[in-house]
């Protein structure tokens, strides 16, 4: 097959590729659209298993950053070492549970 311009190819056989879901134009990728509006731009859910995490700002946790991260009994949200939402219930209508399950 032909590859369509921008698109990331893949392997279809041994010998021949198709499009793959990954679409760059510039610098930005796009997984699932076709303009991508960032470094990496996703239109849909992503998934990533128990115990990983996402650092936003920074990967050594200090300065300015934004984690979530599983520890495998909790959820934890951490907003630059100053608020930290660990053990933290906040449900739809606004209350706020310290401690609770």
């Amino acid at each position: 097959m032909a590859q369509t311009t921008n698109y990331i190819p893949k392997y279809n056989s041994s010998t021949t590729f198709n499009n793959s879901e990954i679409y760059q134009t510039n610098s930005n990728i796009g997984i699932g659209t076709t303009s991508p509006l960032s470094k990496l731009h996703v239109n849909g859910s992503i998934y990533m298993p128990i115990w990983n995490g996402v650092n936003i700002g920074n990967t050594s946790n200090s300065g300015q950053y934004f984690r979530l991260y599983h520890d495998g009994g909790w959820a934890h949200a951490d907003f630059d070492g100053i608020l930290c939402l660990d053990g933290t219930t906040v449900n739809c209508t606004g209350k706020l549970g310290i401690g609770t399950a």
